[in-house]
């Protein structure tokens, strides 16, 4: 009788483990990173570690080499370390989702926002965001590439707020809703499907406009004039209607001409660094610094993209001054050489080495003596094919030519 009882006094410490540990495991949903991106990294940041260990140890050992050893190992543990705890995040970081809180497990630290503190959510294009309530609870931000992510997005559409639909809705109301866009709402609805017409009329050319420049840059004078005209078009649309930003936000209904205004500037930018060569930017600095002026006193008047009323807009802003003062730059710079149509003067250069770059894009590379007031040899970008047709010890003219804007530049031929 005795043990009889105690078997079933066991038999029921045992059922009812089993049942809230079932019950827990079914009440606890994991979204670790995904096991293909997770292996991925294993393997890559393994090897890593494993390149800069030998690099480390290479360096130390090469008499010839100059930097301190002590430096040497300070760098090669610093991108050790990073690896690992690159490696340790990969495997411990996911998020658990329980029946009231979310739980974010990283490397050495976790942080749980409980359902009644969380504001909504965010999905851009490398991140899913869950927003609290108040700035003092810190914000959970995964990957995209966590395992299930469509699951979890579903997840959140269902139960929390989606503040990027909420912000594009309460941004088109303000635009329905605006009296100085038309009396009525149709009106309205008409000036903002035109702005967004607008807005594509001019970044959607930017996009070949950009791509022949760098690679098929024919007829060479007509693009390039093209390409420096265009982003002040940009602007132009900018200034004629008050709908247009000079910003993109993926969940805005206001549409932009930030591609419009960077693409032709990237691609005129790439030729001027890989066709033209200035000796020196003394002249350049005051046209630049002018046209820059006369653009800002253009742009921010009534200009809503341009806003410095709190830090993140502000850091928006300056990012865009700063595109707009390095256009200014390579637009004078290429002022400056397009139309100086002066004789040149030439100099026939001997090649004393030449080399091939490679990274995200391939540069051939010439490495010439010195000649004219140069104090010392340069490498020079040049083509595939004059690269290929050159060899060293040959030589090669350099056209030099004084500038319309008085900055002396040249090309290699």
């Amino acid at each position: 009788m005795l043990s009889s009882n105690y078997y079933l006094f066991w038999r029921c410490i045992i059922t009812i483990m089993t049942t809230y540990s079932t019950k827990t495991q079914a009440e606890i949903k994991q979204y670790p990173l995904g096991t293909f991106w997770r292996y991925f990294l294993y393997v890559s940041l393994t090897g890593l570690i494993g390149l800069f260990s030998w690099l480390g140890y290479y360096m130390l050992i090469n008499k010839k080499s100059d930097i301190s050893p002590y430096l040497i190992i300070a760098v090669m543990l610093l991108l050790i370390c990073g690896c690992v705890y690159m490696l340790l995040l990969a495997y411990n970081e996911k998020l658990l989702v329980e029946t009231d809180r979310f739980t974010y497990q990283a490397v050495y630290s976790s942080h749980t926002i409980y359902f009644t503190d969380v504001k909504g959510f965010k999905v851009n294009e490398n991140y899913i965001l869950i927003i609290p309530q108040t700035t003092a609870i810190k914000k959970i931000t995964l990957s995209k590439y966590i395992a299930r992510a469509d699951e979890l997005k579903q997840y959140l559409a269902d139960n929390f707020t989606n503040l990027d639909m909420e912000e594009y809705e309460d941004q088109l109301t303000d635009i329905l809703t605006d009296n100085s866009l038309g009396f009525t709402e149709e009106e309205r609805e008409q000036k903002l499907k035109k702005a967004k017409l607008l807005a594509n009329v001019i970044n959607w050319p930017s996009y070949v406009i950009c791509g022949l420049l760098i690679f098929y840059p024919k007829p060479y004078l007509l693009l390039m004039t093209l390409a420096v005209l265009w982003p002040l078009l940009a602007i132009a649309a900018l200034k004629s209607n008050t709908l247009i930003r000079f910003d993109e936000e993926k969940n805005s209904p206001y549409p932009g001409i930030t591609l419009g205004f960077i693409m032709p500037f990237a691609g005129f930018g790439v030729r001027l660094i890989r066709d033209l060569s200035l000796l020196s930017f003394d002249n350049i600095w005051l046209p630049t610094c002018g046209l820059f002026v006369i653009l800002l006193l253009i742009l921010l008047p009534g200009n809503r993209s341009l806003n410095f009323s709190s830090g993140k807009k502000t850091t928006a802003s300056v990012l865009l001054m700063l595109f707009v003062f390095l256009y200014c730059l390579a637009a004078s710079a290429a002022v400056n050489c397009l139309y100086d149509n002066a004789t040149p003067t030439e100099y026939q250069v001997k090649v004393v080495n030449k080399n091939i770059s490679r990274g995200k894009s391939t540069s051939y590379n010439l490495v010439l003596e010195k000649w004219g007031t140069q104090t010392e040899g340069e490498q020079e970008m040049v083509s595939s094919d004059k690269y290929n047709n050159t060899q060293i010890g040959d030589k090669v003219t350099v056209a030099c030519r004084p500038g319309i804007l008085g900055a002396p530049w040249y090309t290699v031929h």
